[in-house]
Order: C-alpha cells, then sequence, then structure tokens
C-alpha cells in the first residue's frame, strides 16, 4: 500500500507543470483568465482550442465495459461555434451500449466581466438513429458564441469486453491535454496499437488488484460462462495510462488520407480471455483463418463458384481471341464499360452476378469480382485483393479484422506478368488504378497461398508539355501548348477534353482565351497515355507602352505552384503516386526589343533525394526558353522531411512569377 500511495504522489508532482487550465478540472471550474484568451499563441489561426479531453475505461466488477470522459473546449471565432456541436456515438441493437449522466454547460463574461453559466436543458438533446444498429445522441452546446468555454461530461457502457474504446488523441482543432487511463483486469488480453507523430508527455502502465463477479452454468458437468452461478474473484490488473499536452490541429492540408491516420491513437482488441477454472479461449481471429472464412461466406468467396451466366458470357466476349491477355483487356472493357459503380464501397455482394450485370449497377466489390469470376472462366489466373481505401484508413496488420475492409481489387497473372485491376472507373484503362484505392498494402487471397502485396500506381506518370508563343508589339500573346501526359496524370485532361472544359485546360488565371484543342487520337480510344495541342492568346498580357517592360511567362500547369501553407506539418505527406514533370516553354519577343535581364536559374534536390525541382533559364537573341521540371519519386514523406520539401516548393512558386525585363531599342 505505500508504494500505491508514493506512485500516486509521483504522478501528481509530475504533472504540475502543465498550464492548470489544461488538467483535469472539476465540472463547472471555469477561470476568468482562459475566458478573457481571445487567440491561443501556440496557433493563432485556431477557430477553437481543446482545453481538456480526460478519459477513464475499465472493467467493473460486473465484467461491463465503462467509459468517463470530460471535455472543455475554448470557442476562439465565429467558426469555431461548429464545435460545439456534438455527437456522441453508440451501439443500440439489443441494448449492448448506453450513454448516461450526460451534462453540458457554457461559459461567458458579462458586460461586468462576471461569468455566466448556461446549462444544457433536458429538452436541448436529443437521440437519432443513424444505422439498424448505431444511435447518436446529439445536443448544441447552449448560447455559445466568440469567446465561450463549453464543458460537457457523460458516462459510456457497454455490456461486452469486446468494446473497449479507442482513444483519439488529436483533432482538427489544437488539443492543450488530453489523456486516456485504462484499467484492465488480469483474465483479459487486448492487443493494443499505438500510432503518434508526436512524443507522449506520460506513458505509464502500473498494477492493481480488484473483485469481479464471475457468472457460470454447468452442462453436463463442465462449467460454462453464464448466469446460473455466480462467484466472486479477487484478480490483478493492468492500469495504463497515456498523456499529451500541445497537440496541433490535424487540419485539411494538400496529400493527406483518412485524418484518422494521422491522429494520435490508441486502440485495443480483444485477443484472448482466461477466466479462472475455465479453459483460455482465444478470441482475435488470425489472417489464415479470415482469409478462410471469407473464401467460403456465402456473400463473397462462394459467389466466385459455378456461375453458368457469367461462364456463357465469358465464352461469347472471348471466343474470337486468342491472346490471354487481349482475352483480359476485353473482359475489362467490357464490365467498365457495361456496369456502372454505384458509388458505394462494400466489402460484401448484396445481390447476385446476374442480377447485378443485368441491371447494370452495383457495388465497388460486386463489380471487381465479376470480373474476377469471368477471368477465371477465360482461363485467366485471378484473384481477390481485399484493400481498404484511401478516405478508409491504413490497415493495421496486427488486426485480422474483416472490418478494416472496404473494397476488392483484381489480381491477375498471365506469363508470370502481375496486374492488379478495378473495373469501377471507364474512364481508366486497365493499366490505370484510382487514386482512392492506392492505400498502401492489399491482401491477395489464394488459399494457403495468400499474401500481402503492394498497392500503387503501376503505370509511369510523366506530364511533358512544350510551349511556343510570341509576344506582340502591343503586349498580346499569341501560341500554343503541345501536351502529352502518361499513366494517372492523363486521366483528368482526359476528362476536360471530353467536358469541353477549356478553361480547365489551360488553368485560366491568365485570362488566356483557348482558341482550339486538336486530340491526337478519339478520346474513345481509352490508353495511358494522351497527347493534345491547345491554342491560345492572351491580349494585353503584357504593358508595352513604355522604355522597359517587365514580361512574366505563363506557366499551365497547376502542379508548379505550392501547395503547403503549414510552417511545420507535425504528420506525412502523401503522395498519391510519384510522377515527373516538364515543362518547356520557347518565347519569341518582337524585333525592336531586347532581353536585358533575366532570372536566375535554380535547382533545388531535397536532402533524401526523393524530390528535385529544376528551372533553367537561357537566352538566344530574341528568343526565350525556359525548362521547368519537377519530379517526385517517393509517395511518403515524413514531417522530418517537410521543411526541405516545403522550401522547394515556395522557391518553385516564387521562381514561377519572377520577370524578364525588355528594353525597346
Amino acid at each position: 500500500m505505500p508504494i500505491r500511495y508514493a506512485l500516486l504522489l509521483f504522478l501528481i508532482i509530475g504533472l504540475i507543470p502543465i498550464c492548470s487550465e489544461a488538467q483535469k478540472k472539476d465540472f463547472g471550474d471555469v477561470s476568468k483568465t482562459m475566458l478573457e484568451m481571445e487567440v491561443y499563441e501556440k496557433d493563432s489561426t485556431a477557430d477553437a482550442v481543446v482545453l481538456f479531453d480526460v478519459s477513464e475505461a475499465l472493467i467493473d466488477e460486473n465484467l461491463e465495459v465503462l467509459l468517463k470522459r470530460h471535455v472543455r473546449i475554448k470557442i476562439l471565432t465565429d467558426k469555431g461555434m461548429d464545435y460545439g456541436d456534438i455527437s456522441l456515438r453508440f451501439v443500440h441493437d439489443e441494448d449492448r451500449q448506453e450513454i448516461d449522466d450526460l451534462k453540458a454547460q457554457t461559459y461567458n463574461l458579462n458586460a461586468k466581466g462576471k461569468i455566466e453559466k448556461q446549462k444544457l436543458g433536458r429538452r436541448d438533446k436529443f437521440t437519432e438513429k443513424i444505422s439498424e444498429s448505431i444511435s447518436e445522441v446529439k445536443f448544441v452546446a447552449p448560447q455559445l458564441r466568440k469567446g465561450s468555454i463549453m464543458e460537457y461530461e457523460y458516462t459510456w457502457k457497454s455490456e461486452s469486453v469486446h468494446d473497449l474504446p479507442d482513444k483519439y488523441f488529436q483533432r482538427s482543432i489544437p488539443v492543450m491535454w488530453v489523456d486516456y487511463r485504462v484499467k484492465i483486469p488480469e483474465w483479459f488480453t487486448y492487443v493494443i496499437f499505438k500510432r503518434s507523430f508526436h512524443d507522449f508527455y506520460a506513458e505509464e502502465k502500473n498494477s492493481y488488484n480488484d473483485m469481479a463477479v464471475v457468472r457460470y452454468k454447468v452442462i453436463n458437468g463442465y462449467q460454462r460462462l453464464d448466469d446460473n452461478r455466480t462467484q466472486r474473484f479477487a484478480y490483478n490488473g493492468a492500469e495504463h495510462y497515456w498523456a499529451m499536452k500541445d497537440l496541433p490541429a490535424v487540419s485539411p492540408e494538400p496529400y493527406m488520407k483518412s485524418h484518422e491516420d494521422y491522429y494520435a491513437q490508441v486502440r485495443f482488441q480483444l485477443a484472448r480471455v482466461e477466466f479462472p477454472e475455465e479453459q483460455p479461449e482465444n478470441i482475435l481471429n488470425t489472417w489464415p483463418r479470415l482469409i478462410s472464412a471469407l473464401e467460403e461466406h456465402d456473400d463473397y468467396g462462394k459467389r466466385l463458384e459455378e456461375n453458368e451466366f457469367l461462364e456463357n458470357l465469358a465464352d461469347e466476349l472471348t471466343k474470337e481471341l486468342s491472346g490471354k491477355e487481349e482475352k483480359m483487356i476485353a473482359i475489362y472493357n467490357h464490365i467498365k464499360e457495361k456496369i456502372s459503380w454505384d458509388g458505394r464501397y462494400r466489402l460484401f455482394a448484396d445481390n447476385t452476378f446476374e442480377d447485378i450485370y443485368k441491371e447494370g449497377k452495383g457495388s465497388s466489390s460486386e463489380i471487381n469480382m465479376i470480373l474476377i469470376k469471368m477471368l477465371k472462366e477465360a482461363g485467366i489466373y485471378s484473384s481477390p485483393v481485399i484493400i481498404s481505401t484511401r478516405n478508409n484508413g491504413e490497415i493495421i496488420d496486427v488486426y485480422p479484422l474483416t472490418s478494416q475492409f472496404n473494397h476488392t481489387l483484381v489480381y491477375a497473372e498471365i506469363d508470370n506478368k502481375v496486374m492488379v485491376l478495378d473495373a469501377t472507373d471507364p474512364s481508366r484503362p486497365h493499366t490505370v488504378l484510382p487514386i482512392e484505392v492506392l492505400n498502401g498494402t492489399g491482401l491477395q487471397m489464394d488459399g494457403e497461398k495468400s499474401r500481402w502485396i503492394p498497392i500503387g500506381s503501376a503505370s509511369v506518370n510523366k506530364s511533358k508539355k512544350f510551349m511556343s508563343v510570341s509576344l506582340s508589339e502591343n503586349g498580346d500573346l499569341k501560341g500554343s501548348v503541345s501536351s502529352d501526359l502518361s499513366g494517372q496524370l492523363s486521366i483528368s485532361s482526359r476528362k476536360i477534353i471530353k467536358d469541353e472544359d477549356e478553361q480547365s485546360i489551360l488553368s485560366n488565371k491568365y485570362n488566356a482565351k483557348v482558341d482550339s484543342i486538336d486530340v491526337s487520337e478519339p478520346l474513345t480510344n481509352i490508353k495511358e497515355d494522351i497527347s493534345f495541342k491547345t491554342y491560345f492568346s492572351i491580349p494585353s498580357h503584357t504593358d508595352m507602352s513604355k522604355e522597359i517592360a517587365y514580361f512574366r511567362p505563363p506557366l499551365f500547369d497547376n502542379g508548379f505552384e505550392s501547395s503547403f501553407s503549414l510552417k511545420e506539418r507535425k504528420y506525412p505527406v502523401d503522395y498519391s503516386y510519384t510522377f515527373s514533370k516538364s515543362y518547356i516553354s520557347t518565347i519569341t519577343i518582337p524585333e525592336n526589343w531586347e532581353v536585358i535581364e533575366v532570372p536566375q536559374s535554380v535547382i533545388h534536390v531535397t536532402e533524401n533525394r526523393k524530390a528535385e525541382f529544376r528551372r533553367l533559364v537561357q537566352l538566344n537573341g530574341r528568343i526565350i526558353t525556359i525548362v521547368n521540371s519537377l519530379t517526385i519519386l517517393e509517395n511518403r514523406f515524413m514531417p522530418e522531411n517537410y521543411s526541405d520539401l516545403k522550401s522547394m516548393y515556395d522557391l518553385m512558386e516564387k521562381s514561377k512569377d519572377e520577370v524578364f525585363v525588355l528594353k525597346k531599342n
């Protein structure tokens, strides 16, 4: 017992240096200082800041999960009032979970500088059914305005030890203090997954002891857990504690996947149960068992067994074809044109393949499972690859759970050549996967030969543009841009041309007028590459009325603009795919003018040599040649590389806007 007191004293002393408002405080104990705060000094752009978010979860004496949580938020702007809209989710199916003891309160300073409180009324909260099994308790903090502090606390209960709550320590606004204490009896083993790009302020594990009731019944001489007989047992347990402070917001930025992938987090999955006088029971699945179960599932693997309708269809589509790759492309093109994606990412099939085909509409997995089945019927080795899309989050490989997956891709192999296909987008050739599926890895399912495979862009993603323009005496520009695009970079341009969105083709911020577009091949020929030429003119681009003129060449490519606004980024930069871009410009100035000053050429190569920008400038009489090139060789740049990467983009942005000085002879 003295040891426990000493440890508690150590913890209390260890937390004293923290700002007093960023610690657990009693409900209603709000300081005037925090109400007077107008700007959060660590992030002056923040619309709101979490003062603290304190949670404690435990498995109680009845072996039910109990979570107590207390949150306090400071509102700094009118936009920040959105953070006063609170939703608390729970599973209502079979009364498995419930939310109790909810209270909320808002604090404001009146004209006399006194603190006024407004409690949440009973009628100000309501429960909304989200699905057949999920509901949310919702409320809006009363009398919330700029400068307010609002807080709420509640108790969440679950009858199932499977439901030990996960904790996300970060949000889209800064967090001054957040902690999570979890007490787990020795009878339960959880796989604990932690991820953070920030250091934990505190991370501890201590032992404790307590009592709990175990319920048994006897069947054929053997004890089983139930309600017929109860017995109290003493047990030892593990008390985990995690705390973090001064966490930055995870705000929307370029090159991000699911925001939850970047939050500091601790997650739990029940793996094993071993009660007194009972045999241990393994709860958590294994990858081999998960694969086997999916392959035997009526709405998954069983669908890929014999199907006379698809067999006949595959025969009809390929009877005139001899090569396997030719057959694969024919089947792929037919499926992507015949069946429209209904917008749902879903792992399991809801309808029969024949019904889906005849209706011409299906979910992501339904479409690709039909493709798998037809490839098999055509004699092509194929199998499912289950993945989690970018917006669904990264796969946690220590959790063999089907709930992590929301989509199926197609693995095809011909003469040792591996291809991964997705037939949900008719605008894409078979070699170019949708960006949303490029999320790292997928599980290729083939019984005992199942394995993890990388899911990336197999196509070569290049953009080559050549601009030739002439500058007239009155400052007008007239010329053309020839574009050769491949892989992912060709898809958006093909759509823009097809939709006749002429302004977007030149990212029209130069007031350019598109005169015409020549495409080398019909847009109906869906290939990995596309080539086209855009003729344009820009009236009054440069003021040529004086002896000296300042000329800024246009650059029609958004890829050469800076995408990064944060000084620091504490989470990775995730490009969907690697790529290279080049943009060569030749500009001819009028005969009676000369170039007297040109910007310097610049080169920036990042320290890890995974990104490079070059801008080379040459002058030959009246002809200016500018070569811009950008190469990204890595999908992910870690936070420690961000400053270097941002500097490269800032240089690119700055150099793009530099001027050439012209003089009239």
